[in-house]
């Protein structure tokens, strides 16, 4: 008799298990699942929002962050102004682009990078352009990432992450416009 209801037990135990378990049991697809309308829509990563908000002028992104920028009248050539953003009362960035090259550059309140570019070059110098201590990044002789403070302002133009840079001559003069 004991025997027997050990097996009794024992069995009902085992169907127990295993219905939890396949319960238990998700998917990466199901458990990543959100829905909508109802339906469920597999997803792989949660995103973080991008903050930046397109402008179409200089003077609309001006007015999203509270502060003026001056940006360089000219740019070396083939490069055109592709993209104007901003980061609500933080930040504007002015994308150029020339092919696959790209410029970057950005005003924003603190003291900290706001270059974006986290890439170990080889060559950093620091100089004085005007009067504002200037970091210059880049390697072979070209320069990638300036970055600079004046004021409660930071400021950074970023060529090419990674890729190739351009002469100092050029990027000081980029500096010296940028306000």
């Amino acid at each position: 008799m004991k025997r027997l209801m050990i097996i009794v037990l024992g069995s009902i135990m085992f169907i127990t298990l295993a219905a939890v378990g396949t319960r238990m049991a998700l998917s990466y697809a199901d458990f990543n699942a959100s829905e909508k309308n109802g339906e469920q829509i597999a997803g792989d990563t949660m995103q973080i929002p991008n903050p930046f908000i397109d402008c179409t002028t200089i003077e609309d992104a001006q007015k999203l962050v509270g502060f003026t920028m001056t940006i360089p009248d000219a740019m070396p050539d083939g490069y055109s102004k592709t993209a104007i953003r901003a980061v609500k009362n933080t930040m504007i960035e002015i994308i150029y682009l020339n092919g696959d090259s790209e410029i970057r550059i950005r005003k924003a309140i603190g003291s900290e990078d706001i270059s974006g570019d986290c890439t170990a070059y080889k060559e950093v110098e620091e100089t004085e352009i005007g009067n504002v201590k200037v970091t210059m990044k880049g390697d072979s002789g070209k320069v990638n990432v300036a970055t600079w403070n004046e004021g409660v302002y930071s400021f950074s133009i970023t060529v090419n992450c990674t890729g190739t840079g351009l002469d100092g001559s050029i990027i000081r003069n980029m500096v010296n416009a940028v306000k």
